[in-house]
């Protein structure tokens, strides 16, 4: 893709492009550097622009100027997204994205909430901030991407890539503040945790009266956060907070995600013997 905007910044006759053109390197690197907006090795772009704007303002710590505005546009120009676009440029495969909504319309109906949620755009969780994600009732799937792996002893992931469903009082504090940052305690981000073998800090547990909520060192906590923002994908959805755990343990026991335990119909012992051995770590003195 550097190639294809250098090439293009030369046809435009512009009287400077080298200064779009390290704008451009910068986002890429971005890209290619957290996985934010990529599939694989090709890139997954929004239909939105001012998704991937967004991110990458937040990712450089300041306001976009002119040429980086202008370098997302190009790339946008470029990459021909399959959204709105009929044909995709030369050398590129471009995958629609979610396209982020913060007040999502409620989704009514168990084969509405499956096909909204399941089979959904879904969105990189490196290009994932808290305001994109609503502050509403609802449900969460959470993906591998397709060229990540897990440890072989925990078995085949689904060929769609979905590990784990969950429910939601709101969804911005359950899936983006303890899921996926663990600002509080989380039954995904503990299951991840151990399944890429970290252990809690031994006797973290001790004197506390609930002994399976065990949290990682801050080390390790961020070196889970940033596994997760380059190796997984996430979607959502409103839904009426009746419907909500009826909803949640069809979809469970129907597509069995490996990190579910609750509900599962398969539940993996490997997962188990790993969050046991990470419980009883953080109690041992």
């Amino acid at each position: 893709m550097t190639d294809l905007v250098d090439r293009y910044l030369d046809s435009k006759g512009l009287s400077n492009p080298s200064i779009r053109k390290r704008a451009a390197r910068k986002v890429l690197g971005y890209m290619d550097s957290t996985g934010a907006f990529l599939s694989g090795s090709q890139l997954a772009l929004p239909s939105d622009k001012r998704i991937v704007a967004s991110a990458y303002e937040r990712h450089k710590g300041s306001p976009l100027n002119g040429a980086e505005k202008s370098a997302i546009n190009h790339i946008y120009d470029l990459a021909g997204s399959s959204i709105g676009k009929s044909t995709p440029r030369p050398d590129v495969t471009p995958k629609a994205t979610k396209t982020v909504a913060v007040a999502p319309k409620a989704v009514k109906g168990l084969a509405a909430a499956e096909k909204n949620l399941l089979q959904g755009d879904f969105i990189s969780v490196g290009a994932l901030s808290g305001d994109m994600v609503p502050d509403v009732p609802g449900l969460y799937c959470i993906k591998l991407r397709k060229e990540v792996r897990l440890p072989a002893k925990y078995g085949k992931v689904r060929e769609d890539g979905v590990i784990y469903i969950g429910k939601a009082d709101n969804l911005r504090e359950r899936l983006w503040e303890e899921e996926l940052s663990h600002k509080r305690p989380a039954t995904f981000f503990r299951g991840i945790g151990a399944i890429l073998d970290y252990l809690p800090p031994k006797g973290s547990l001790i004197g506390y009266a609930n002994q399976k909520n065990y949290k990682f060192s801050p080390e390790d906590t961020n070196a889970i956060i940033k596994w997760m923002k380059l190796s997984l994908v996430v979607n959502w959805i409103q839904l009426t907070p009746s419907l909500i755990l009826d909803t949640e343990k069809e979809l469970i026991v129907k597509y069995a995600p490996m990190m579910n335990t609750t509900h599962n119909p398969h539940k993996n012992k490997e997962l188990a013997a790993a969050r046991k051995r990470c419980r009883e770590y953080a109690k041992s003195e």
